[in-house]
């Protein structure tokens, strides 16, 4: 478990989140090949995954906008200062628009991290019918998200805090996060085979004045750390299980 108060501190620990997150999907993507990340954002998973399997290639697709709109400048800077070509190619675009000029089978592997929670259940039926339609045979899909279902008061209250309309000021359209029996059964639907879920504990707690930062930074109202001072500063927020669901797309026979 680690903790932190400091604001300052805020950044690094994300990264490590997403680092460990990057090894996962590792494990379960080919060492090369086309994939494409939907929701891509200012890289936080796409960046450290591709250092990790050089040899894949990364197409990350976002529309950057709303309380998104500056990570594609935060995620060009990125990519500018590593230097070096890296293997990852940015389309501003909205999901849809773009998997519909896709051609069938095409890539190796479609994934997100954070992105199933912006959906309701239908778009998400649809887009896992749309990755299922633009993968190889035998190609994968894996998704990563936060677990709604809370292990304690300090994950309760941040899920709290990010989907209520009272205290966010970007209320979900359905849920904080998709359930895991929810997703699998899309999959499955959508025709995907050997479906799996793994879990792994974010152990991240967030107190005091990164607490606080934090919460502005996910557009919660100032009304909420106002009211719940004292337990933000003494006992914090922590971050949900990360919940990565993973299938195969089946070749036909």
């Amino acid at each position: 478990m680690i903790a932190i108060s400091d604001p300052g501190e805020l950044e690094m620990a994300w990264a490590h989140q997403y680092e460990r997150l990057s090894q996962r999907f590792c494990r379960i993507l080919p060492i090369q090949g086309l994939i494409v990340e939907i929701g891509c954002g200012k890289g936080q998973l796409t960046i450290p995954l591709v250092e990790m399997a050089p040899r894949l290639q990364v197409i990350g697709v976002d529309r950057f906008m709303g309380p998104y709109s500056k990570s594609h400048t935060e995620l060009l800077s990125a990519l500018a200062g590593r230097g070096k070509k890296v293997g990852i190619r940015v389309v501003v675009s909205d999901y849809n628009a773009w998997l519909e000029t896709q051609p069938d089978s095409k890539y190796d592997a479609v994934i997100s991290s954070e992105f199933l929670p912006e959906l309701d259940s239908k778009s998400m039926t649809d887009f896992f019918a749309d990755c299922n339609r633009v993968i190889k045979p035998d190609g994968r899909t894996i998704h990563s998200f936060l677990s709604p279902e809370p292990r304690n008061q300090r994950q309760r209250r941040l899920i709290e805090a990010d989907s209520e309309p009272r205290w966010t000021k970007t209320p979900p359209e359905e849920w904080f996060s998709p359930t895991p029996r929810q997703v699998l059964e899309a999959l499955k639907g959508a025709g995907f085979k050997e479906c799996r879920m793994v879990k792994l504990r974010s152990g991240l707690v967030i107190r005091s004045l990164a607490a606080r930062r934090m919460l502005r930074d996910w557009d919660i109202r100032q009304s909420y750390w106002k009211l719940h001072r004292t337990a933000l500063e003494s006992e914090g927020l922590e971050i949900p299980d990360w919940l990565i669901v993973g299938a195969r797309k089946v070749s036909q026979s």
